[in-house]
C-alpha cells in the first residue's frame, strides 16, 4: 500500500472557489502550515512514514534502540560494526553460534579483530596414527668408502638394491662391527655378497665391501615356564643385542617356541645363550644357524722365534731409489744417508695414513717414526735405527 506523504499540494483544492478569489492569503497560510507539518519529525511526516520505520534500512536513528533490544539485546552498545547491518544479518551469527566461524564473526563485530584458535584435540598424540619405522641393516666388512655411500643406492650385482641411510660402527666384545642401515630394499642381501655403489666409482670387485651377518635362528634347549605368545625376549651369550619373540607355546610341559626378530651381532654356531624378558623365565638356546657370518682372520706369527736375528745385506746387490740428485755417484764409492728408512705393508681397518703423520705404539715400544710416502697399502717411514730394526715393527 502506497501512502502519499505530502498533502500540502492538495490544500488549495479543498477550499470553495470564493476563497481562491477573495482569500488567497488565507489559503497560502493553511498550505504553509501543512508544509511545516510535513517536515521531518513533525506530525504528518511521522504519521505517513510509520510503515517505513518498521524497515531497519529506513527507520530513524532514534528507533534503532528498539530493534537492538529485540534482536541483539545481549550485545554491548559499543559494537564497532554498523548496527543496521548487524541486525539484518544477526541470524547468521546465531546459526553459527559455538563454531569457529561464529567466534571469528563475533570478535570481528565487537572488536574488529581477527582471532586464532588452539584446539587441544588436534595436538594429541594418537598411537593409531603414528608412522612406525622398523630399521633394516646389513653387516659388512670395513672399507674407507662406507661413508661415501650414505644417501646413495647400493646393489649386489644380482638385482638386489637399497638406499643407504647411515653407517655405524659398533664394538662387540672387542671387535669392530660395521652396520649399514638401509631403506627401500628390493630383493635381499646375502652372506658373501659384494656391495657396489654407482655413485662411488672407486669401488670395484677387488675392494668392494662384503656382507657378513647377524643371528638368524636359534634352537630351543630348555623352554622355561610362563611365557606367552608375543613376548619379546632379550638373547644373551657370545653376541649382543639379539631379540626373539615367542611365536607359540606348547601347553604340555610349558615349553615354548620362539621366533627370532632381531639377529644381533657376534654370535657363533652352537653357542649356548639365555633369554630374558616377557612373562616367563629359565629359557636358554643353542645357536643352531648363522646367516651372513662374519669371519675374522687370525695371523699366526711364525717368525716370532727370529725376532732377534739381524739380517746381513753386505754381500747382496741392492738398489736405492733417489730423487733431487746433485752431481754423480761412481762405482765403488761409499755413500752415507742422514736418515734410515723402510717400508711397511699395512691393511687399513678404517681411514688412511698420509704423508707427514707420525707413527707410534707404546705397547710395542715403537715411536718417532715419520711417514714420508704413502701408497695404497704400503707406507714408507723413516726414523731412528733402533726403531726401524725393531723386531716388533718387522713382525
Amino acid at each position: 500500500m502506497k501512502i502519499e506523504k505530502f498533502i500540502s499540494p492538495l490544500i488549495e483544492k479543498q477550499f470553495p472557489s470564493f476563497y481562491r478569489e477573495e482569500g488567497q492569503n488565507f489559503i497560502e497560510f493553511v498550505k504553509t502550515y501543512y508544509e511545516f507539518l510535513e517536515q521531518s519529525g513533525n506530525v504528518i511526516e511521522a504519521s505517513r512514514s510509520i510503515l517505513e520505520y518498521g524497515d531497519i534500512d529506513e527507520t530513524k536513528e532514534e528507533f534503532l534502540k528498539y530493534f537492538k533490544n529485540k534482536y541483539i539485546n545481549s550485545l554491548p552498545e559499543n559494537v564497532l560494526t554498523d548496527k543496521r547491518l548487524l541486525i539484518k544479518h544477526v541470524a547468521n551469527l546465531y546459526n553459527s553460534k559455538g563454531s569457529e566461524r561464529g567466534y571469528r564473526l563475533l570478535f570481528r563485530l565487537l572488536f574488529n579483530e581477527d582471532i586464532d584458535f588452539y584446539i587441544p584435540g588436534e595436538h594429541l598424540f594418537k598411537p593409531s596414527e603414528s608412522k612406525w619405522n622398523v630399521p633394516r641393516y646389513i653387516e659388512v666388512t670395513a672399507s674407507k668408502y662406507l661413508d661415501d655411500m650414505i644417501g646413495y643406492k647400493i646393489h649386489n650385482g644380482n638385482g638386489s638394491s637399497a638406499l643407504v641411510e647411515s653407517v655405524y660402527t659398533k664394538n662387540i666384545n672387542g671387535k669392530s662391527v660395521n652396520i649399514v642401515y638401509i631403506s627401500n630394499l628390493i630383493g635381499a642381501f646375502s652372506y658373501g655378497d659384494k656391495i657396489y655403489c654407482d655413485e662411488v666409482p672407486e669401488i670395484n670387485s677387488n675392494n668392494a665391501v662384503n656382507v657378513f651377518g647377524s643371528l638368524s635362528g636359534v634352537s630351543l634347549t630348555s623352554g622355561g615356564i610362563n611365557y606367552n605368545v608375543g613376548d619379546l625376549l632379550n638373547v644373551s651369550g657370545a653376541g649382543q643385542d639379539a631379540v626373539a619373540r615367542v611365536s607359540s607355546v606348547e601347553e604340555q610341559n610349558g615349553r615354548v617356541r620362539f621366533k627370532l626378530v632381531n639377529g644381533g651381532f657376534g654370535y657363533s654356531l652352537n653357542a649356548i645363550t639365555t633369554v630374558t624378558g616377557g612373562g616367563g623365565a629359565g629359557a636358554d638356546f643353542e645357536v643352531g644357524g648363522l646367516t651372513n657370518k662374519q669371519i675374522f682372520v687370525i695371523n699366526n706369527d711364525i717368525i716370532n722365534p727370529l725376532v732377534n736375528v739381524n739380517l746381513e745385506y753386505a754381500n747382496q746387490n741392492m738398489q736405492i731409489g733417489m730423487s733431487n740428485v746433485t752431481g754423480t755417484f761412481a762405482n765403488g764409492q761409499l755413500v752415507t744417508s742422514s736418515t734410515n728408512a723402510t717400508h711397511i705393508d699395512v691393511a687399513y681397518i678404517s681411514g688412511v695414513v698420509t704423508v707427514g703423520e707420525s707413527l707410534s705404539n707404546s705397547t710395542l715400544g715403537i715411536s718417532n717414526l715419520y711417514v714420508y710416502k704413502s701408497e695404497d697399502s704400503v707406507i714408507y717411514v723413516s726414523g731412528p735405527d733402533d726403531m726401524l730394526t725393531s723386531a716388533n715393527l718387522v713382525s
